[in-house]
């Protein structure tokens, strides 16, 4: 008798999925930026030398928009 798991069925030693850490350089100081992705693949982080914030937005495997802000609160 053959046993068919589920689609819900979990396995153990799956492969789990972490968050890339995204760096990159300020475009407005040069400072090194650091962060990481949320659900909608968007990486705000705000620099340490200059106080603006970056939003990060990957549209593509080589192409992501950086938009620059002086505050924002809510993205």
């Amino acid at each position: 008798m053959k046993i068919y798991k589920t689609a819900g069925e979990d396995e153990p030693g799956g492969m789990n999925v972490f968050a890339r850490l995204q760096r990159w350089h300020c475009p407005n100081c040069g400072e090194i930026a650091v962060g990481y992705p949320n659900k909608s693949n968007i990486t705000r982080v705000e620099c340490k030398r200059c106080h603006i914030t970056m939003l990060r937005k990957q549209k593509g495997r080589h192409h992501d928009i950086i938009e620059i802000f002086e505050n924002i609160s809510e993205y």
